[in-house]
C-alpha cells in the first residue's frame, strides 16, 4: 500500500475514533440534570497529532450546574479529570485522547437574542464565536429540538447586528492602536505586545463581521480569516508582518503598518 493511502487510512480510522469518543460523551452528558444539547466543535479541523487537537464539546443546560462529583460519575470516572473552580469546563482523556465539556446556560444565550432584538451593543469585547458554535457545531444530542429552534434564530438576525458589532470592533481597533502607538513612542515592549495582540483581535472581529460571518476558533482563525471575500487591498502583506513574531522590522514600522491596515479597514466601513 502506497503510503500516502496508508496515511489516508489512518487519518479515518482516528476520525471515527474521534466520532465514537464524542458520541459516547454525548450520551453520558445527555443525562445529566437539564441538559438540553450537546454539540461536537471543530474537532475535525485538527490532526490528533496536532498540539491543539481536542474533542471539544459544548453542553447547553437549563439552571444550576449540577456538581463536579456528579458530572464526573455520569462521565465514568475518566482518567485525568480536571475541573477548575472558576470556569465551567470539564478536561479529561478518553483512550488517551483529550476531551474538553465547556458547559454553557442556556439563559445566557438567550440574552445574546434579547440584546440583538433591541439593537444593543451584543458583545462588547468578545467574539461571536459562541453564535459560530450554536450554527456550526455537530449535533449529537438535542433534546425537544433546542438547537435547531436556536439554528432559525441565528438565520434571522438582522442586518443591524452586523452594523453594532462594527461599530464596536472599530472602537476597539482605535482604542488599542493610540495604545500601540504610545507603546512605539515609549519602547515598552511589553505594553507593545498587549497591545499589539489587541489590535490583531480587534480586526479579525472587525473582517468577519464586515463579512457577515461568525468567527471560528482561534485555531482555524488565520486560514478563515484569508479565504473571505471581502478584505481590504494589502491585507495579507501588512497582516503577516504584524502577527510574525521573528520580524526584523522596528516597533515604529510595524505600528506604521497597522496605522495603514486600519486606516484601510475604516475606509472600508
Amino acid at each position: 500500500m502506497p503510503v500516502t493511502a496508508h496515511l489516508s487510512t489512518g487519518r479515518r480510522a482516528l476520525n471515527r475514533k474521534v466520532q465514537e469518543i464524542a458520541t459516547e460523551c454525548a450520551q453520558k452528558l445527555a443525562a445529566l440534570k437539564n441538559c438540553r444539547a450537546v454539540v461536537l466543535g471543530e474537532t475535525n479541523g485538527f490532526g490528533v497529532y496536532d498540539p491543539g487537537f481536542t474533542i471539544d464539546l459544548d453542553v447547553y443546560h437549563h439552571g444550576a450546574l449540577v456538581p463536579v462529583s456528579a458530572r464526573k460519575e455520569v462521565l465514568g470516572n475518566p482518567k485525568i479529570f480536571e475541573s477548575p473552580p472558576v470556569y465551567p469546563v470539564d478536561r479529561f482523556l478518553v483512550d488517551d485522547l483529550p476531551v474538553i465539556v465547556n458547559y454553557k446556560r442556556i439563559d445566557k444565550i438567550n440574552d445574546i437574542f434579547k440584546r440583538i432584538a433591541r439593537h444593543s451593543w451584543v458583545f462588547r469585547k468578545a467574539t461571536t464565536n459562541i453564535l459560530y458554535r450554536l450554527k456550526e457545531g455537530n449535533i449529537l444530542y438535542n433534546k425537544d429540538g433546542w438547537i435547531l429552534k436556536i439554528r432559525k434564530r441565528i438565520n434571522k438576525i438582522p442586518a443591524n447586528f452586523w452594523t453594532n458589532i462594527l461599530t464596536s470592533a472599530s472602537f476597539l481597533i482605535e482604542y488599542h492602536y493610540r495604545e500601540l502607538s504610545v507603546a512605539a513612542l515609549k519602547n515598552d515592549g511589553l505594553l507593545y505586545l498587549l497591545s499589539i495582540s489587541n489590535v490583531i483581535h480587534s480586526i479579525c472581529g472587525y473582517i468577519f463581521a464586515l463579512n457577515k460571518e461568525f468567527e471560528p476558533g482561534t485555531g482555524f482563525l488565520n486560514d478563515r480569516l484569508l479565504n473571505l471575500k471581502i478584505l481590504p487591498d494589502e491585507f495579507k502583506s501588512r497582516f503577516d508582518i504584524l502577527i510574525d513574531p521573528s520580524s526584523e522590522y522596528s516597533l515604529e514600522k510595524k505600528t506604521e503598518v497597522a496605522r495603514l491596515l486600519v486606516s484601510s479597514l475604516i475606509q472600508m466601513k
